[in-house]
């Protein structure tokens, strides 16, 4: 960009740099010489200019998440990946509004790939963002990627991640929503590390079949957990215990073919995944 949009997308990041009051009843006006309108006027133009690309935008932000990443104690970084919507009740008012989950749920759709420090959880910076809309897929990324399901979106984000110049292992975080082992199989043999919530499911472990739960109280039982610090509960004090072993996910994916499950294609090859099992 040049020396102009840069200096006008300073002043637009200067002009968030601030926080509502927790008693506050809403969000504050932007701090500046101009009335709200004329700072709104001046976002969107800055924004709909042609010159400004959002892969431009994110580049700072990158810089930032990368330089405290490589400076940190820890020998990896964590990057958490998740989705949030913002819905609409009048899609009539709105012509871009794309829809999320059934016809009546219409709106936008963010996806957000945070760099997360591993000394001590704290959020480093966003690397990757996309929006869904009712016309476009806005992307941090170029080309912007195709328009895909939620886990279909994993796989090129973290392919992605190795271009942005984080010197360290980088681990993907995801919530349960992530809980597929016919993508826990494609991740791993693209080589990503990455750590997802899971339901209780059979494995085998020592060469037998388990659930996950009843490893989890054989574990305790052999006393083979260990206290990993202090920790809070629901908003009280507590310990945290830790134990980990290794099973193996022996049985075949599944995927939806015309909203019904069934094995995944191809071979079902056995994988190797850490389990950590905790207690408070």
């Amino acid at each position: 960009m040049d020396r102009r949009l840069q200096r006008r997308y300073l002043i637009l990041v200067h002009s968030h740099m601030r926080h509502a009051p927790k008693l506050a009843a809403g969000i504050a006006s932007l701090p500046g010489v101009g009335s709200s309108w004329t700072c709104t006027q001046a976002a969107w133009r800055f924004l709909n200019n042609d010159r400004v690309k959002l892969s431009d935008l994110v580049e700072p932000l990158r810089e930032e998440g990368r330089v405290r990443a490589n400076a940190s104690s820890a020998p990896f970084a964590m990057l958490v990946l998740d989705w949030c919507k913002l819905s609409y009740r009048h899609p009539a008012r709105k012509r871009d509004l794309a829809q999320l989950t059934h016809e009546t749920d219409v709106g936008y759709e963010l996806t957000t790939a945070l760099l997360v420090s591993a000394d001590d959880g704290s959020p480093l910076a966003p690397m990757e963002m996309q929006l869904k809309t009712g016309e476009t897929n806005l992307s941090t990324r170029t080309p912007a990627p195709r328009r895909v399901g939620h886990l279909e979106q994993v796989l090129p984000t973290m392919n992605a991640s190795r271009s942005w110049g984080v010197t360290k292992p980088l681990l993907h975080v995801i919530d349960r929503e992530a809980d597929s082992v016919d993508h826990y199989r494609r991740w791993d043999k693209a080589g990503h590390n990455f750590l997802v919530r899971g339901d209780d499911r059979r494995v085998k472990w020592q060469g037998k079949s388990w659930l996950l739960s009843e490893i989890r109280t054989q574990l305790r039982e052999d006393r083979l957990f260990r206290q990993a610090g202090n920790a809070r509960h629901h908003g009280q004090p507590a310990q945290l215990w830790v134990a980990e072993t290794e099973v193996v996910l022996h049985r075949p994916g599944q995927e939806k073919r015309q909203g019904k499950e069934v094995r995944a294609r191809g071979t079902a090859p056995q994988l190797a995944v850490h389990r950590r099992a905790t207690s408070r």
